[in-house]
């Protein structure tokens, strides 16, 4: 899996992590997280934009590809996009054509540059700038989803939508807008997300898991993991051992 760095203080409000890959061959399935991506491709000196998935995708990279990417927290990308978020929802467009990357260079200096931590610093620097936003970040988002991923259960999208003094159709058109996918899509990922978690804790067999995790019961929890993953959670687990998807 590619390496990942936690963000510098200034950015813990925008970016999850930073994550690069340094040339070796795999076969990688990227699951949904709920969240959007920066690809500088450090070959090309080109970037694209990685919308929200709202199901996993299984990718073949090749041998000598380097790049170094940056996981924004769900909603925080939208600031730095002309284009609503929903746009780009199971897709990618180059970056340039839709933020102002392009105005400073910053896919060619990125490239140019040597050293991954210069990379991430010259990256921040981009980010930090308000020259650099298109629109204001808006705070609801980045509280909804907070409250989502803890309460991901029947009923979360409403509570969410009182809590912040919201209509369950505003709060819908704001997920759409900034995170790309709806609250009610966003949610199944976050509950999908802890059974993820908890995968890598004491718990034992799938019924224990998906009581854990907030599933009806262990049908419901398979069901959704060939959703969301197009894998079951005992192949998921599998891969996680070797490191890379051995079979589709």
């Amino acid at each position: 899996m590619p390496d990942q760095v936690a963000p510098p203080r200034a950015l813990a409000a925008v970016v999850d992590a930073f994550w690069q890959h340094d040339g070796d061959e795999q076969r990688l399935r990227i699951l949904p997280d709920g969240c959007m991506d920066f690809i500088f491709d450090l070959e090309s000196g080109t970037a694209r934009l990685i919308g929200a998935m709202t199901e996993a995708s299984v990718v073949d990279i090749p041998r000598g590809t380097r790049s170094l990417g940056v996981r924004f927290l769900p909603g925080a990308a939208a600031a730095y996009l002309t284009e609503p978020s929903n746009a780009f929802t199971d897709d990618g467009a180059p970056l340039d054509e839709l933020s102002l990357t392009r105005r400073f260079g910053l896919a060619e200096r990125v490239a140019e540059t040597t050293d991954h931590g210069e990379r991430r610093r010259l990256i921040a620097e981009f980010l930090l700038l308000g020259a650099a936003r298109v629109r204001a970040p808006d705070p609801r988002v980045r509280r909804a989803a907070k409250l989502l991923r803890a309460h991901s259960g029947p009923g979360a999208v409403r509570s969410v939508s009182r809590e912040l003094g919201l209509g369950e159709r505003q709060l819908e058109r704001l997920f759409s807008a900034y995170v790309g996918i709806g609250p009610k899509a966003f949610a199944r990922v976050a509950r999908f997300e802890r059974a993820l978690a908890l995968m890598n804790g004491p718990l034992r067999g799938q019924a224990t898991l998906a009581a854990a995790a907030g599933y009806s019961d262990e049908s419901h929890l398979i069901r959704e993991f060939r959703a969301l993953a197009r894998a079951t959670p005992a192949e998921l687990a599998r891969e996680r051992r070797v490191g890379f998807v051995q079979a589709e």
